[in-house]
């Protein structure tokens, strides 16, 4: 009765990011192209983008083409229905959206965007069933409450969010993944996540369905990114108001087609020879205290440049610039982060 297809983050941009060979820019539209034809074979009510549409922020980076290439896919589009990500937004800030590229998009008259701060929001109506689509634009201190939306008279409630979200709640780099058992007191009866790019399948707790599989693109030569099979949730009610969603894998490259995985051993190497030299630092230390100023010591170890650069930055962050700090402060602190995936 009811059908509406799910698309997790694009970060659609003219250039290839760093890793990646081929051309990421047809890549991308191939997907959102299969995308239009798998919306036409369910007959979707609508189509739901999760955030980061577009991958750079700045507006001038985004080029003329990029933008009518959406414009002439989303004419081939049901209605088409959104929410802007941290991507889609300059300087993380909602206000900025009529000025960016998915602004463009929605002053097209193709793309609708939700603001439930604003009452914008999307009704579907069929034989006496009434759904609602909300959500919220990204905004880093919504938190969990991007969730947290009422219902109305509506029968049922579907919530789109860009925000990390998992089956449990646990830290992802200094960023909290909200866990799906801290939702099901809200009032929506799916959610349907962007913005963590790890594909967490599709969850039920209780009466709440959770929708969560990441992002469509593959950017990054991290290890999700580099095994992640891109797909799109599809979401079908029936008359009884029966929730069935099905997952549709699109049809991709294999990553050895698409990454330049050479560059990926040269990655992990450096990496191995942080973590190294990290742990010797820590095994030195361990409780002493230490000078703020290591230069010295670092410069004198058997790194290139660019290895001693990120040891640098990376005992910043721990405190080091501070000056004289306990040594149990720093053991606290160190570690080496990796690709954050909600910004790649």
């Amino acid at each position: 009765m009811f059908n509406f297809i799910t698309v997790g983050d694009v970060h659609s941009a003219d250039k290839n990011p760093g890793a990646r060979v081929g051309d990421y820019f047809i890549d991308t539209f191939d997907k959102l192209d299969q995308i239009a034809i798998i919306a036409e074979k369910v007959k979707a009510d609508a189509v739901f983008f999760l955030g980061d549409i577009f991958h750079i922020k700045q507006q001038k980076e985004n080029s003329c083409k990029l933008i009518a290439n959406w414009i002439e896919l989303l004419k081939t589009y049901p209605p088409t229905i959104g929410i802007a990500g941290n991507h889609d937004e300059s300087f993380n800030n909602p206000e900025t959206i009529p000025n960016q590229p998915i602004g463009v998009l929605e002053a097209s008259g193709h793309l609708t965007l939700l603001d439930e701060k604003l009452d914008k929001h999307y009704i579907f109506e069929k034989a006496g069933i009434k759904i609602r689509v909300a959500g919220y634009p990204y905004e880093k201190k919504l938190g969990i409450s991007a969730c947290d939306i009422k219902k109305k008279d509506e029968d049922i409630l579907i919530a789109l969010a860009h925000i990390y979200a998992g089956p449990k709640e646990k830290d992802l780099f200094g960023e909290t993944i909200y866990g799906y058992d801290k939702m099901v007191s809200f009032n929506p009866d799916i959610f349907c996540f962007g913005h963590y790019h790890v594909d967490q399948g599709v969850r039920k707790k209780g009466t709440k369905y959770f929708i969560n599989l990441g992002a469509i693109t593959r950017g990054s030569i991290s290890k999700d990114d580099l095994e992640r099979k891109p797909k799109v949730g599809w979401i079908s009610i029936n008359e009884k108001r029966e929730i069935t969603i099905k997952q549709i894998k699109l049809k991709v490259k294999p990553s050895n087609e698409i990454f330049n995985l050479e560059l990926k051993e040269e990655i992990e190497s450096e990496n191995d020879q942080i973590n190294a030299y990290i742990e010797k630092l820590k095994s030195e230390i361990e409780g002493t205290k230490v000078e703020a100023n290591i230069a010295k010591q670092i410069g004198s170890l058997d790194l290139s440049t660019e290895v001693k650069d990120m040891v640098y930055h990376y005992l910043e962050k721990a405190g080091l610039e501070k000056g004289e700090i306990e040594s149990s402060d720093i053991l606290a602190n160190i570690t080496l982060k990796g690709e954050n995936d909600g910004d790649s």
